[in-house]
């Protein structure tokens, strides 16, 4: 302790229990203090303690002068047996080690019977350590039926279909179908064979197809094969195995898969022709087709491939839009199938960015008005969106407008008619509380599309009741003309002495139809004789009075005509350069003349056709009014009231015209004022 407190104590410092250490003395204990260069010397130094590393390559030649020439004398490492790998599969099934697989199996599942994920990882790690050859999975391969299961001996296909078979426990067989898809994809990612790997992928998604991918969501499969995009065969091999857990024997899940997973990735190129293949084998059966549904987004996503502009997709991908454009119809009937489908399109195409392809949007725009044509809800949430969805409800006005027909199969809709009507209503409302929305575009055409409607509703309503009253007063004619002919045809034919003949003599109707007559006769015959006598005496006497004055200005006429053209004899010779100019303005103006004259003469012919196709329809209508006035049970009351309805509207109709045509005067005359302008400048930028 007296030693170690000697030594350990710093220079200058006295020891009470003995002296000052000589010089001999602290030589010694130096000496016998290890050294650095008693210890072992390492190969490389860190550059941390300011060795670099050809200072490092210095001191291990310098320092370690015998060990240099150590290499030389070591033994060589046997070399590695080679491993042997086969061209085809067929070739390598004839290995030792796969002839004996099914014992092996067999062995390893008996040495661990209850850890199934640890024997199914086993097998497949076994087999595709074995099986070694240079074939690979390719997009001409995976055409064929059954590829890679097809190309193995039946033995190892059944002791795979054993092994993966439906033994598995069910939480087993995700973790397992996960293990193997990640060892394929790391085998083709390292340049290695994955055959053994893809083979229990296939005997794993042949027994238990929609638990493979139970635990594993389709949002994040899109983003591996998006991911692995750079690399085609990791890409498509991991497509392949995604597509092996479907068949036609579920094709509701079949297409699910395709909707969900090979739908988001067409635009990768190396699987976009093996997804498309997939779809087209399966919509061959046509069968199938009743269990496809088809979400709005999915649905999206179809019309962008079908309508999209071809300008914006690649070459490699122009193909897949052509096969997409193909099988669109197939989506579309599926998606407007059921209310469902439709309901779910609708909100999604409302709560959509306006911000779309004119291509793609049209498409939308017309889908969308057809669920609105076909689903009540449709228009119900349509209405209660109103507000937040401006910008569509224009884009649906807008389609009213260019497709009139479909206008007016919306209008024989009540719950069309009353939406429009209450969007009139928020829009009278808005303006009058001044809401920022009014100062919009959209806003100022759906609220004139909205009046416009609404009062071609009331007009038609008007129109109704209008035809009802003429049908009415033809059917009164026509009942009355019945009944006469009816009580002539009672009498023998004979008028006389029938019971109308006796009925309107009795109220005095033929006497005073007589008396009329006799007055009648009474002004033909005074209208005859001036005619006869004093006519010709007033034509005497005008032609008497009127000669001097039609002699004057005969002789007038002659001499103005004369000095007219003496006059402007020598103004048309200076007038003669300029006639050009001013001939093609008159034949611009002949030419809007006979334009508006026949626009003019199609409108009165379109009139009279018009016209013409409502007498008929008043005589149908008047013919099937009198079968049901014929009936008992024909409620006169209710007629009597529309009748009155009809005068009433009729009255406020003529009212409101009169006092509104002051108001309508000027904007005529504006209109026509501003119609002249136009014309005049046309004609001045023509000259």
């Amino acid at each position: 302790m007296e030693k170690w407190e000697k030594v350990g104590k710093p220079k200058g410092s006295k020891s009470k229990s003995q002296g000052k250490l000589n010089k001999t003395e602290k030589e010694a204990i130096m000496k016998s203090m290890t050294t650095i260069d008693d210890l072992p010397l390492s190969k490389t130094q860190s550059p941390m303690f300011g060795i670099s590393q050809s200072m490092n390559e210095d001191v291990a030649i310098t320092e370690a002068k015998p060990a240099a020439k150590a290499p030389k004398k070591k033994a060589k490492k046997p070399a590695e047996p080679k491993v042997q790998v086969s061209k085809t599969i067929e070739d390598a099934m004839k290995s030792e080690e796969l002839k004996s697989f099914e014992a092996w199996v067999k062995q390893f599942q008996e040495r661990i019977p209850d850890n199934q994920l640890l024997c199914g990882k086993e097998v497949a790690s076994y087999l595709n350590l074995n099986l070694l050859c240079t074939e690979q999975l390719t997009a001409e391969s995976a055409r064929e039926e059954n590829y890679p299961m097809s190309k193995t001996s039946k033995t190892i296909s059944d002791t795979l279909m054993r092994s993966f078979g439906k033994k598995l426990r069910a939480p087993v067989v995700p973790l397992l179908f996960k293990y193997c898809l990640n060892c394929m994809v790391d085998c083709i990612a390292r340049d290695q064979s994955a055959v053994g790997y893809q083979l229990c992928l296939q005997a794993l998604a042949k027994n238990r197809q929609q638990l493979c991918l139970e635990d594993y969501p389709r949002e994040k499969i899109v983003e591996e094969i998006i991911n692995f995009q750079n690399q085609p065969k990791k890409c498509f091999a991991f497509m392949w195995a995604i597509a092996q857990t479907v068949g036609l024997k579920d094709p509701k899940y079949a297409y699910q898969i395709w909707l969900s997973v090979m739908l988001p990735t067409l635009s990768v190129k190396c699987v976009s022709a093996f997804s498309m293949d997939f779809i087209e084998n399966l919509l061959k059966e046509k069968k199938t087709l009743d269990v496809l549904r088809v979400k709005a987004d999915q649905f999206h996503t179809v019309c962008q491939w079908s309508f999209g502009s071809s300008e914006v997709v690649t070459k490699a991908q122009s193909s897949i839009k052509k096969r997409m454009e193909k099988i669109y119809t197939v989506f579309e009937t599926a998606m407007l199938k059921y209310d469902a489908s439709k309901q779910d399109y609708f909100v999604y195409y409302l709560n959509l960015d306006d911000k779309q392809p004119e291509e793609i949007s049209n498409k939308l725009v017309e889908l969308a008005i057809t669920c609105l044509q076909t689903d009540n809800y449709c228009v119900t949430y349509w209405r209660d969106q109103y507000l937040q969805t401006i910008g569509k409800t224009r884009l649906f006005i807008e389609y009213f407008n260019s497709h009139p027909d479909e206008l007016k199969k919306a209008n024989k809709r009540k719950v069309f008619i009353d939406t429009i009507r209450s969007f009139r209503n928020t829009n009278e409302d808005l303006v009058a509380k001044s809401h920022p929305v009014t100062s919009k575009r959209d806003f100022f055409k759906i609220r004139k599309f909205c009046e416009s409607c609404d009062d071609h509703q009331n007009d038609a309503k008007s129109s109704r009741c209008g035809s009802l009253l003429w049908t009415i007063i033809v059917l009164l004619i026509a009942v009355g003309v019945g009944v006469v002919l009816y009580d002539v045809n009672q009498n023998k034919g004979v008028w006389e002495g029938c019971q109308t003949e006796v009925f309107l003599k009795d109220s005095g109707a033929i006497a005073l139809y007589h008396h009329v007559v006799a007055k009648v006769n009474v002004i033909q015959l005074q209208m005859k004789d001036w005619y006869e006598h004093q006519f010709p005496e007033y034509c005497q006497q005008m032609e008497e009075i009127l000669q001097p004055y039609a002699t004057k200005i005969a002789a007038l006429y002659k001499t103005g005509t004369e000095k007219f053209v003496e006059f402007s004899e020598p103004l048309k010779m200076k007038m003669q350069p300029y006639i050009k100019q001013f001939r093609e303005p008159f034949d611009v103006a002949l030419k809007y003349c006979i334009q508006y004259s026949l626009e003019l003469t199609d409108v009165m012919i379109t009139g009279f056709t018009d016209f013409s196709k409502y007498l008929l329809q008043l005589i149908k209508r008047g013919n099937s009014q009198l079968e049901i006035m014929m009936a008992k049970d024909f409620d006169w009351t209710q007629l009597r009231q529309d009748t009155i309805k009809v005068c009433q509207t009729t009255t406020i109709k003529v009212s409101k015209f009169v006092t509104d045509l002051p108001h309508e005067i000027p904007r005529i005359a504006t209109m026509v004022y501003e119609s002249v302008i136009t014309y005049v400048n046309q004609l001045r930028q023509s000259s």
